[in-house]
């Protein structure tokens, strides 16, 4: 059987919303300290190096005064209230950033950017060593502001890209494989931010570190206090980072896992229609006789190619056009609608996804026509069948209501519902199963 690699429904709902949370998450921290975190942080590497030699003494008297609630509590409000300081300064900076901070950088004042213009117009050999390294954290900066816009914003036309997919049943491995291979550069990208971003920088972060240190009054051998900043880099960004990067990475990750289970699954498969002796099958809505259409059925056959006493005249007879024998004709996907309750004119009708059947009680404009039921309408629905998607369209028209689940369908409205599903019409007293 022919398979329709089209995408269902529900995998392009979730890619789509999985997509879109990309982008949003970038309203999201993606640097946010405050007091807690800096304490939480600091006990940390205060409690390593409380027995060290040199550096134990003075971190174990950081340590007292955190070792109670009331202790910590200070330190916690200290420490906001240097943050607030830093923010509220005249050429103060804000250590509080989203994605969108990040990318439109006004989170800096504008004597930063002031700086920045007076040392790029220098020349390189007027450059000092602590401006080399302020220019080349910058660069660094300028780069990953416009990494992070890509990462954010192409999302954007991966939705469109999917949504028109789904809409024009275009191969899902597209939007599969395109979604799959950007969301695995997302995941690795963030994920090494988030976590990475203290070794990638220690260099650059060392001077901040050591300000740190040296305010804290740890002092000793050199080499026990540069032991101290290296591990107190991570420990810093430990306590700047926010949130932000975390969710984006995870986003990134669960649309990838989308994209292969897209990949891998929901595969549809179309339908046969079973021949008879005679091309168009036995005992079925066009059942086979000796002719090329079939003997007692809806379109009686005779000896000719068209049938003889039947409802279209026959023709000049023998074996011809339409062929003879153990034929079978092209596959070709098929609806199907059975009575499963009720008393009908038919138990089941096929019919293909170009024509639609009309239920209900008026034989000259039911093809499924119930009798005997005063409750179900003259025209009570109309079902379409989609044989790409495997699944059926029901409009309802009745007065009465037609029912899936114990719930109405609303008037008029065209409905999609998989293989499988009962109708109940009206009272209950007369039901229709779609598909098989």
């Amino acid at each position: 059987m022919e398979q329709k690699r089209t995408m269902k429904l529900w995998q392009m709902i979730a890619l789509v919303v999985l997509l879109a949370g990309v982008t949003i998450s970038m309203f999201f921290p993606v640097i946010n300290p405050t007091g807690e975190k800096i304490v939480n942080s600091m006990e940390s590497i205060l409690e390593e190096y409380k027995d060290d030699d040199d550096l134990g003494e003075k971190c174990t008297e950081l340590l007292d005064k955190i070792e109670d609630d009331d202790k910590r509590e200070k330190a916690i409000d200290d420490f906001d209230e240097k943050l607030a300081d830093l923010e509220e300064a005249e050429d103060g900076i804000s250590l509080k950033i989203s994605g969108v901070d990040y990318m439109t950088g006004n989170f800096l004042p504008d004597e930063f950017y002031e700086k920045m213009d007076e040392l790029l117009e220098k020349d390189e050999d007027d450059l000092s060593e602590s401006d080399e390294m302020i220019l080349d954290i910058y660069g660094k900066y300028k780069a990953s502001q416009v990494i992070l816009g890509i990462m954010y914003f192409l999302p954007l036309l991966f939705i469109i890209m999917t949504i028109l997919l789904y809409c024009f049943k275009g191969n899902k491995y597209i939007a599969a494989i395109i979604n799959a291979i950007f969301s695995l550069i997302g995941t690795i990208m963030y994920f090494i931010v988030y976590f990475g971003t203290s070794s990638m920088l220690g260099d650059k972060l060392n001077g901040i570190a050591e300000s740190f240190v040296s305010d804290m009054g740890i002092n000793g051998s050199t080499d026990a206090v540069e032991d101290f900043v290296a591990e107190f880099v991570g420990v810093f960004w430990s306590a700047l980072r926010g949130s932000g990067f975390l969710i984006t990475g995870i986003l990134f990750l669960l649309v990838l896992i989308m994209s292969i289970v897209t990949m891998v699954g929901g595969n549809q498969e179309s339908s046969e229609i079973p021949v008879g002796p005679n091309g168009w099958g036995g005992n079925g809505d066009i059942p086979g006789g000796s002719g090329d259409w079939g003997g007692n059925g809806n379109i009686p056959g005779g000896p000719g190619d068209w049938g003889g006493n039947g409802k279209v005249p026959d023709g000049p007879g023998g074996n011809n056009q339409f062929g003879n024998g153990n034929k079978k004709i092209a596959t070709v996907p098929m609806g199907r609608v059975k009575c499963i309750k009720g008393s009908s004119n038919t138990k089941g009708y096929k019919f293909p996804q170009e024509n639609k059947i009309i239920v209900g009680t008026n034989p000259s404009k039911c093809q499924l026509v119930f009798l005997n039921a005063p409750h179900v309408s003259n025209i009570h629905c109309s079902i379409r069948y989609d044989a790409e998607r495997n699944t059926y369209l029901i409009k309802d028209h009745s007065s009465n209501g037609t029912y899936v689940n114990n719930v109405r369908l609303p008037k008029d409205q065209m409905m999609e519902y998989p293989s499988g599903t009962i109708l109940t019409l009206a009272d209950g007293s007369n039901q229709l199963q779609l598909g098989e």
